[in-house]
């Protein structure tokens, strides 16, 4: 099995801000360069499905298998011969926590 990660650490943004981006999925081609168009018609929750449409390459079904609200979600999409699980998942840092205290 093949796996790839990619964090990033952002200031001042809040957890909010991010979860409104992640479920406005019909808008993602507005803030991810290589997608043409998302199409959601659905609650964003599990076991919707949406179509994404990457740049360059045929539009795919995209199943949410796990999303627990202002945390993480997960995505599945079937290829023939490999199935692929695209989680993405917010954790506030300890410098952030601080940071947010000493603002009080």
């Amino acid at each position: 099995m093949w796996t790839q990660s990619h964090s990033k650490v952002m200031k001042s943004v809040n957890k909010e801000a991010i979860w409104e981006r992640w479920c406005d999925v019909n808008n993602w081609h507005e803030w991810i360069p290589n997608v043409d168009y998302c199409r959601l018609e659905k609650p964003f929750q599990a076991g919707s499905q949406f179509t994404l449409k990457p740049k360059g390459f045929p539009a795919v079904i995209v199943q949410l298998s796990d999303v627990k609200k202002g945390q993480h979600f997960t995505g599945c999409t079937r290829f023939f011969g490999a199935t692929m699980y695209d989680t993405h998942e917010m954790q506030e840092t300890m410098a952030h926590a601080c940071r947010g205290k000493n603002s009080e």
